[in-house]
């Protein structure tokens, strides 16, 4: 991908002053401000206890319960979420289009950021006069390539976008830049976005669909758009395809645990005000803030009508260090929040949901726990090894993969062969998740120093173009 769209296109529309030079707005207080092991160090600490400690003397019936009430919750997620694309049609359009701020934070993203850029000042999110009911304030955050002139030639050339430059002294990564920009925003609605996306020219106008007063936002479907060109990308795409799409189409669907993403979250102003903005401790802003509104007593959406395509990483030290990041992110948000939502005022449903989307992070830590365990045993009683009754395996282990035909059929694939590849081979892929929680678990317990990777864009290939913008590409392989 080039870093400069050849020409200019027309004018449409001006929002204002093109151009701000920062930080004279004061951040939102943004709480909680340390992180507070307390009482959810207890909560797991017992919950660790209660599933590995009858280990020790032989006891499998804990743990045998634990996976075979994990397996029913998949298999119910999976089957609201076949459900609900089902019954569900896309939402019409709404009579009302609420003005919206494009939050596009940008540091050393001179491959990508240009495209970004032309993709989101290209939708047809208009009012009935014909003009756009859309900003974009592009956010530098200390960039020491050609991002900010790129972004400062583009704003000569696009009349909705604004740029906010940030200095390395300024410091917080993401969230600190989207908070920087936040007192700028004349949207009434919020809308994030990475530097690496690419979105149909009705994006905005689909997304905005599924959002009403009664929720405080919602969130757009995750594809990758180089899934065709490295295997490990082409992983990840599945891994979107069916994880992500299906679990948050079934707790949509539920009334759970619906989480927001870096990529395409839409949020109310208001609601984001209410909260503080974005938490800049949290090196996951977008599962903080999930959490933070939950707790506000809001509910969120997902919308998979609208699809956000990010680049995936293309070597595997990279993606190690990009999910470690995730990992660590989410232990930080489970570890601060697991107490307060426990206790939280809002339904049962959806605390326990969202209870176990937080703790599911350490799903590797208590396998390998309980493997280690059993196989100490194995030295000191010399009898025959225990075993999962085959109802545990069939309900625990084969839960999984309703849940990954679901996702990848029709969404990636619609060949029975290649089905059945993807889905061993997405199987595999999985067993990263046990190295990669382990380290983000150690440091995040044990050295307890944040650790901040930033995820390097490449682009498209020169003289490749995927015509998503153009609405050639709709979401189907």
């Amino acid at each position: 991908m080039t870093a400069w769209r050849q020409g200019c296109p027309e004018s449409i529309g001006s929002v204002g002053l093109k151009e701000v030079s920062s930080l004279a707005y004061p951040e939102p207080a943004i709480g909680p401000t340390a992180w507070n092991t307390g009482l959810a160090s207890v909560l797991i600490a017992c919950l660790t206890v209660i599933l590995i400690g009858p280990l020790i003397i032989g006891d499998m019936r804990p743990l045998q319960v634990s996976l075979f009430i994990l397996g029913l919750y998949i298999l119910k997620v999976t089957a609201a979420a076949i459900w609900s694309t089902r019954v569900s049609a896309k939402e019409a359009n709404p009579g009302h289009l609420p003005f919206v701020s494009v939050l596009i934070p940008a540091r050393n993203e001179e491959q990508v950021i240009a495209t970004t850029i032309a993709e989101v000042a290209a939708q047809d999110y208009c009012g009935t006069d014909g003009r756009p009911r859309f900003e974009i304030l592009a956010i530098d955050d200390a960039s020491t390539d050609g991002t900010g002139a790129i972004l400062s030639s583009l704003s000569a050339c696009y009349g909705q976008l604004r740029v906010l430059t940030r200095r390395a002294i300024d410091g917080g990564g993401k969230a600190a830049a989207l908070n920087a920009a936040l007192p700028l925003c004349r949207g009434e609605v919020i809308v994030v976005f990475d530097a690496d996306i690419l979105i149909a020219r009705d994006f905005l106008r689909t997304l905005l669909s599924a959002l009403n007063p009664a929720i405080a936002g919602v969130q757009a479907r995750v594809r990758i758009y180089n899934r065709n060109e490295h295997p490990l990308a082409a992983c990840q795409d599945d891994e979107f395809a069916a994880f992500h799409k299906v679990t948050q189409l079934g707790r949509d669907a539920l009334d759970g645990a619906v989480g927001l993403g870096g990529q395409g979250q839409a949020v109310w102003a208001a609601a984001l005000r209410r909260v503080g903005g974005w938490h800049t401790g949290a090196s996951t802003e977008d599962l903080d803030l999930t959490v933070r509104l939950v707790l506000a007593g809001q509910r969120l959406r997902f919308c998979p009508h609208a699809v956000v395509w990010q680049e995936g990483v293309t070597s595997l030290p990279a993606l190690f260090r990009q999910r470690r990041r995730w990992a660590m992110g989410n232990l930080r948000v489970c570890f601060t929040y697991l107490w307060p939502l426990i206790g939280a005022p809002i339904a049962l449903r959806r605390r326990l949901d969202y209870a176990v989307y937080l703790t599911s992070i350490l799903t590797p830590f208590w396998l390998l726990l309980s493997y280690l365990v059993l196989n100490m045993r194995l030295l000191f009683h010399q009898q025959s090894a225990l075993g999962l009754a085959p109802v545990y395996i069939v309900v625990s282990a084969v839960a999984y993969f309703p849940l990954l035909l679901t996702g990848l059929w029709g969404e990636v694939t619609r060949s029975p062969l290649d089905l059945i590849w993807r889905v061993a081979r997405l199987w595999g892929y999985s067993f990263l998740w046990i190295p990669i929680g382990l380290a983000a678990i150690w440091q995040t317990v044990v050295v307890r120093t944040p650790v901040w990777d930033k995820t390097p864009h490449a682009g498209l290939q020169r003289g490749e173009r995927l015509l998503i913008g153009q609405g050639a590409v709709d979401g189907d392989a």
